[in-house]
């Protein structure tokens, strides 16, 4: 069986909306059922990730802090 490929998308350093709207375009193309791993600075962004997913049918599968960045592990829907 084939590993699973995860895209990830690093947006550390932005800060809202435009980390959001970043992360919309560089997912935009990728089919639905993608992993996406994100990596983020601002602290606020669980939240906004979490409304997102919600907003566009994707789904938050893990949260995670490390070494002053977030990572945001979810799969696309739609």
């Amino acid at each position: 069986m084939a590993e699973e490929t995860v895209v990830e998308v690093d947006v550390r350093g932005q800060t809202c909306p435009g980390y959001l709207l970043s992360i919309h375009r560089a997912v935009r193309g990728l089919p639905p059922g993608a992993r996406v791993l994100l990596r983020i600075s601002y602290p606020p962004c669980a939240d906004d990730v979490r409304v997102w997913c919600k907003a566009n049918g994707h789904r938050l599968e893990s949260v995670e802090a490390v070494a002053g960045e977030w990572r945001i592990a979810l799969r696309l829907g739609r």
